[in-house]
Order: structure tokens, then sequence, then C-alpha cells
């Protein structure tokens, strides 16, 4: 259930931004407001739509959910209270209005106190092209961990939609997952390629959950993950890596083998504007870098 998705394709020695990382460009690119557009885009938002009873969902991950529908202009209707709606302002701005309107369908609030897992990215059963996003709350969240977490969050969506891989294939010449295979090219599909495929028979399938193997291959490879849960798949450990790369400063190559996960990112001009873009709405509410991290599952 941790899939999500961006799209970088690479023709010949250049690499080209399509579909939802393309279309926030613009915005993080010309993203210098001064504070009267600061104040409108605030307003923006969190206003409210409308005040009413969220929509009761269940799942037998989650248990019982509340949700909240993404309307017009990626605001929710009914608006949550309390930490559910400052996650999902902050979700806005970190993503951008126009991602959000394109990209999501829902919020979903769990309150799960024996669930590990912090927070996921789900295909829309409805409309499989868009994403539900449901956040744990039953713990008590502090900014920076649900900061982090969405960072998280959207390095999944950024990595795993429809321009990242093809849903309907049936024959899979790339890396194949539970959604799908990978376009050849797309961001995870060369982060497979360049850190995984070495692990060999030693790596788990790319939609494992964490298990004794991931536990096997971050202690057998010490200094390649950026954390334990990254260890856990390809997925993660792609998602984990970015998260590192927005919150921390640019690492030495000479760090170790995690730092080259981090350069990764850094050797992309789409990802590098969109950590821009994050640390100038966020600043010093990021996180701290972490290494490694707790083995906290982020989804």
């Amino acid at each position: 259930m941790r899939r999500l998705g961006g799209a970088i394709v690479q023709t010949s020695a250049a690499v080209i931004l399509v579909g939802s990382v393309v279309g926030g460009l613009a915005l993080y690119n010309a993203d210098r407001r001064g504070s009267a557009d600061l104040a409108a885009f605030e307003a923006a938002v969190t206003r409210a739509s409308s005040p009413g009873v969220p929509i009761a969902g269940f799942s037998d991950f989650w248990g019982r959910l509340e949700v909240f529908p993404v309307i017009q202009d990626g605001t929710l209707n009914p608006v949550p209270d309390g930490v559910a709606n400052d996650i999902w302002a902050a979700f806005m701005r970190m993503t951008t209005p126009a991602f959000t309107v394109e990209n999501m369908s829902e919020l979903r609030i769990a309150r799960a106190p024996g669930n590990p897992t912090m927070a996921a990215v789900e295909r829309d059963a409805a409309d499989p092209a868009r994403w539900s996003l449901t956040v744990n709350i039953a713990s008590d969240l502090e900014r920076p961990d649900y900061l982090r977490t969405l960072v998280h969050e959207y390095a999944h969506l950024l990595t795993l939609d429809d321009d990242q891989l093809d849903r309907s294939a049936t024959r899979c010449r790339t890396t194949r997952l539970q959604d799908g295979c990978l376009l050849a090219g797309s961001t995870l599909e060369r982060f497979q390629e360049r850190f995984w495929r070495p692990y060999g028979e030693e790596a788990p399938s790319p939609d494992s959950d964490a298990s004794p193997a991931s536990w096997h291959l971050y202690f057998d490879h010490t200094g390649s993950f950026v954390s334990v849960y990254a260890a856990t798949n390809v997925v993660e450990d792609l998602a984990e890596s970015f998260t590192e790369f927005v919150v921390r400063d640019r690492p030495s190559p000479e760090s170790g083998p995690w730092a080259q996960k981090i350069l990764f990112f850094w050797d992309e001009p789409g990802y590098v504007a969109i950590r821009a873009h994050i640390r100038d709405w966020f600043g010093p509410e990021l996180p701290e870098p972490e290494l490694p991290t707790p083995n906290a599952h982020r989804g």
C-alpha cells in the first residue's frame, strides 16, 4: 500500500521532467513570495470550505477512518480541525495546491495506536489515477515528525504515479511492483539499477514489508542506508533517501554509500527545485538529519 509516483524519463543523455513533476516546476522556480502573497496563500490553504462531519471509513489495516474529500481548489470539505488541519495545510504548502488538485482525492485520518505505520499513500479505489493520504494521529506527533513523514510520502507520489509505471503491463522488462511495471528511465528504475541490483538475492522484493531479510540487508551493508526502514525495499529506500536529501546539507561523496543515494537526487534539477521549495516554506521547522533514523514505518 506504500506506492506513489511522479515522473522523470531519461532520453539518451538528457533527463526530461514530465507529468506531475513538471506541472509543479513553474511554481517551484518562481516560488519567491512576498508577505502579501504568503498571506493570500495561507488563507487559501486554511480556510473552511464548509462545516460538517467527515465521512466515516474503515480499512482492515487502519481500522476506523475519518475521510475528508479534496475539492476543486485543493482544500478539504469538510475541513478537519486540530493537528489534522495543520497536516493538510503543510502538505499543500509542500506539494503546491496545483499538485494537490491534480493528484489527490482525499485525506484519511486514522487513530490506530497499535499500528506502527505513521502514514501511507494509496491509489483511490474509485479513481486509481488519483491518491489518498492516510495519517495516523494516534500518537503525539510533533511538527517535525509529521513534516518528515510528509516529505517521505511526497517522494512516493513523485516516483510511483502513472508517468513512472505502466499499470496495464503484462510483460515487464524492468522492475515489477504491485501496481505495475516501472518505465525504463523512471526515477525508481534508475535508483534500482544503480543501488539495489548489486545487492542481488539479498535484497527484499520491491513490495516486501519490514522483515528479517531487511534487517540482514541493513547490517550486512553497514553505511549503505540512511535508516533501518530504508532497507525494507527499494521503494522505501528511495523515499527515505529523498527525505534526507531535503532536510540535510549536500553530503560529501566520501561520507559513505548512503551519501551516494542522496547525491542521486542532487543530479536531478527538478528534485533540487522541489527541495528548495520545501526548505523555503518550512526552514527551521524541518527535522534534523538522522542517521540512522528510528525504525518507524512512515508508509
